[in-house]
């Protein structure tokens, strides 16, 4: 049973990344809607930014959101209410951001689609039909969107995540949708249940893993990142995912097999994390299928 208070719609308000406590409490549609567009040069000065430091500064002190609800203060201990929204980033889109939204309009549950602060992304708002429910929604809603090419930022999965105040002339809105139903939880099969070729997948890591050996490229020296490689792969394929990882762990400088061996036996035990993780650590690392 859900012991959090449910308001639809309703998130903390910070007047910045530094703040802990929120000041208010604030309409999620309202944020992303009138408020952001209130507020467009400030975005736009951001973008405008090439020292990529001077940037991330400027972002920092944007007017931010709890999408998920709201919090007496920023730790996920602290939750008062949930929203019924799950809010996704979408990184590393450059010039295909805006058809990539297009291609997005009639994702379940869809209410809010737009450009991130530096206009490269996108940002998802999706309703959810069970808030009780929040992270085995967020599960399933990673799951389809690996399927449909596309790596959602791991980190999304805090739910303290912020969500800064960005701008987008032409978003999706659509506040009214039907709840997003699906759900995936540890040891389930996570192919979306619209998608009858789990292979396809496969066949996007393989090509992956194609480039990463053709470039002798070291995406796991961070030993955080490996872990959650190895539990992506482990809950896509199982067993038949320990190659996979052998593959993309060779190219770091201390390597051993019986390690990586070990580390993907522990990952077979399941856990939450989806492929769309090794698909975002793909494309980080400027790798596209």
């Amino acid at each position: 049973m859900n012991l959090v208070e449910y308001q639809e719609g309703r998130c903390s308000f910070f007047r910045h990344y530094f703040e802990r406590i929120p000041i208010d409490t604030v309409s999620i549609q309202d944020f992303v809607t009138s408020y952001s567009a209130s507020k467009q040069s400030w975005v736009e000065k951001i973008r405008l930014c090439q020292d990529d430091e001077q940037r991330k500064k400027m972002k920092l002190r944007l007017p931010a959101i709890t999408p998920a609800g709201t919090f007496t203060i920023r730790r996920s201990n602290s939750i008062r209410s949930y929203s019924g929204f799950l809010s996704i980033d979408l990184d590393y889109l450059g010039e295909s951001a805006n058809t990539i939204k297009a291609q997005l309009s009639d994702f379940p549950g869809l209410a809010y689609c737009g450009l991130s602060v530096s206009g490269k992304g996108l940002f998802l708002l999706v309703k959810i039909s069970d808030t009780s429910q929040y992270n085995a929604h967020l599960e399933a809603v990673f799951s389809d969107l690996a399927w449909k090419g596309l790596s959602p930022d791991p980190a999304c999965k805090d739910i303290t995540r912020l969500r800064f105040l960005s701008y987008d002339p032409d978003p999706i809105v659509n506040f009214s949708v039907k709840p997003y139903e699906r759900q995936v939880t540890p040891h389930q099969d996570r192919v979306p249940y619209n998608n009858p070729n789990h292979g396809a997948i496969a066949e996007r890591v393989e090509r992956c893993i194609e480039k990463i050996g053709s470039m002798h490229l070291d995406i796991t020296a961070d030993y955080r990142v490996w872990i959650s490689l190895a539990y992506a792969l482990a809950n896509e394929f199982g067993e038949k995912g320990r190659e996979y990882f052998h593959s993309i762990s060779l190219f770091y400088p201390k390597y051993n097999r019986k390690e990586a061996d070990r580390t993907y036996t522990s990952c077979l035990k399941g856990s939450v994390t989806t492929i769309s993780t090794f698909f975002y650590h793909c494309k980080k690392n400027g790798i596209r299928w």
